[in-house]
């Protein structure tokens, strides 16, 4: 079952620091493992929810991360499955790399803003029709 876990926004000036919107970043099993995002599980309550999420491609051992997509949406669960169905997101797992995702609950108010800021701070290699919103800063999953 998902979990959520806080990650440490990274050591900045606290002013700067203090502007960030904390979100709870979900994880999976009782060690709090990152989700696989292929067998996930899409039932999840926390996934019920509407918020943002991050799908990356990483090394078997966890290493060389490289965000896929982010979005937001409600029923996140909907929005996974959809992205499951998309050869442009699931290509990105070969030679070794598994899929990941995390979602976070996210005021509908603040979605648009988050899911730009993501887009802009972790470059994903697909997509390319994020919101317009002004980017909300929010402390990253990893």
């Amino acid at each position: 079952m998902p979990k959520s876990v806080t990650s440490e926004p990274p050591q900045e000036d606290p002013l700067t620091q203090s502007s960030l919107l904390m979100v709870s970043w979900a994880t999976c099993g009782d060690d709090g493992h990152w989700c696989n995002f292929l067998r996930l599980k899409l039932d999840s309550d926390s996934l019920s929810k509407g918020g943002v999420y991050v799908i990356w491609s990483e090394d078997a051992d966890g290493s060389r991360k490289a965000a896929v997509y982010v979005g937001q949406g409600k029923p996140v669960a909907e929005c996974l499955a959809r992205h499951r169905d998309e050869a442009t997101i699931t290509q990105h797992e070969r030679n070794g790399r598994v899929l990941r995702a995390t979602w976070a609950k996210v005021r509908k108010e603040d979605r648009g803003g988050v899911e730009r800021y993501l887009a802009d701070t972790l470059r994903p290699l697909e997509g390319d029709r994020w919101s317009s919103d002004s980017p909300v800063p929010v402390n990253l999953p990893w």
